[in-house]
């Protein structure tokens, strides 16, 4: 537009900052990801708040190769705005701290937001996570059980609640290399109890969860029940 000069049009900032959307999305959709990524920035820059500039741009971040700063940027000016709507933002800025092993900051960004939303069950479960990171496993099974008391279906709060009670089976395997069978059945079967009953909700939520299939074989296969064992390897 600039050969227009002096009779170039003059748009309001909401206007631009809706036209910059629209070309963003066409840049997108052209595949031209830097173009999108500039057109979108743009946009939120003159007050385009949607959502979805957002994940858009988030989209189109993630798709630039070691671009992750980016997303995470991205993701920490969407939080203020719709965290309590969508925990993907939160997810990535934590997983960020995670990586970087910035705990202090990820325990306050979480623990911020669970205070926010103290019965969101994807919350507590990465509360969870963050806890086993730092090796703190009995906290971590709190957080653990919060998350599924909080929604029961919860597929990947079973899953991580189970796994934890069959890690401390398997723990107890590594540690006791000199028992014999029948004493090592003793101390590990306690947990794999523990880990069934979650392990087997998870499986019956999320048939796709091959970690969970894996994990409940190998409980099926220490506790003798061959018919379980058969029954899933089957599947």
């Amino acid at each position: 537009a600039e050969y227009l000069g002096k009779f170039r049009p003059e748009f309001p900032d909401s206007t631009y900052a809706q036209i910059r959307f629209y070309q963003g999305v066409s840049a997108w959709q052209a595949e031209d990801l830097k173009g999108a990524l500039k057109a979108f920035e743009q946009a939120r820059q003159k007050g385009y708040k949607d959502k979805d500039v957002y994940d858009y741009s988030m989209s189109v971040a993630a798709g630039i190769p070691d671009n992750d700063e980016a997303v995470v940027a991205i993701a920490k000016e969407a939080y203020p705005l719709f965290g309590k709507k969508d925990n993907t933002y939160v997810r990535i800025i934590v997983n960020d701290l995670l990586n970087k092993e910035k705990y202090d900051e990820a325990n306050k960004v979480i623990d911020q937001t669970i205070a926010e939303n103290p019965s969101n069950e994807e919350y507590l479960d990465l509360k969870g996570v963050l806890l086993e990171q730092q090796n703190k496993i009995d906290e971590a099974i709190e957080y653990f059980k919060k998350a599924v008391d909080a929604n029961p279906d919860y597929a990947k709060g079973n899953f991580d609640l189970g796994r934890m009670y069959f890690n401390k089976a398997v723990k107890v395997q590594e540690e006791n290399p000199t028992l014999n069978s029948a004493q090592l059945k003793a101390k590990t079967e306690p947990f794999y109890r523990q880990a069934l009953p979650y392990l087997e909700k998870c499986h019956a939520l999320d048939k796709d969860n091959s970690d969970c299939k894996r994990a409940l074989s190998n409980i099926y296969y220490q506790m003798g029940d061959e018919e379980k064992l058969k029954a899933i390897e089957a599947e």
